[in-house]
């Protein structure tokens, strides 16, 4: 199934000039759907580090009635392919759909619009994320979390550091450079802190 569309795709460009592939490929539709996806993967991504980190940390932190089931929902779109995923998205958020027809009435669509595309690149995405985190922040030492917030730290000051920097290390920093990275999370305590 893969190889058929593939096969298709190099027995017409086969026919083709580079002046013609050039012109397909600086079409003003193709050119649309370019920055289309570019940008609409920009906001997926920068909706992912954020809210991929705090479902990992909550999952992580937190013990809640229904966890379980949010912990398996996470792995939903490892499940589907991602063309059904795309079609179901599709079909929940049209104006005839469960979600699409609560939106219709207030002037929201999101059906075939940049704002689905969107969505279902979060969708798809968000899973990857989550997972990639989840061990990292499991490996995180709660006394980190304690010695910021005696130090002084808001909230926000106390993640910042503390997080961002052992997911730094969990890729950059292994073997003899660990220590390294400890006292790299003592500095930025101290300057984000103070």
């Amino acid at each position: 199934m893969l190889l058929l569309p593939i096969l298709a795709l190099i027995s017409f460009t086969a026919n083709l000039t580079w002046a013609e592939i050039w012109r397909i490929t600086t079409h003003p539709v193709a050119l649309s759907a370019y920055r289309v996806t570019f940008f609409t993967a920009i906001y997926a991504t920068s909706i992912n580090g954020i809210a991929g980190v705090a479902v990992a940390w909550v999952l992580v932190r937190y013990r809640f009635p229904g966890k379980e089931i949010i912990d398996g929902a996470i792995d939903l779109p490892f499940a589907l392919p991602t063309a059904v995923a795309g079609l179901t998205l599709a079909t929940v958020y049209a104006e005839n759909g469960w979600i699409g027809s609560l939106l219709a009435p207030l002037g929201i669509k999101i059906a075939f619009t940049r704002l689905g595309v969107g969505l279902a690149m979060v969708f798809i995405s968000l899973p990857f994320v989550v997972r990639t985190v989840q061990p990292v922040l499991q490996e995180l030492e709660p006394e980190l979390e304690e010695v910021a917030w005696c130090m002084g730290c808001f909230p926000l000051a106390n993640l910042s550091p503390s997080y961002i920097t052992s997911l730094n290390s969990r890729y950059f920093n292994r073997g003899r450079f660990g220590i390294f990275s400890r006292c790299r999370r003592v500095w930025f305590h101290c300057y984000y802190c103070w």
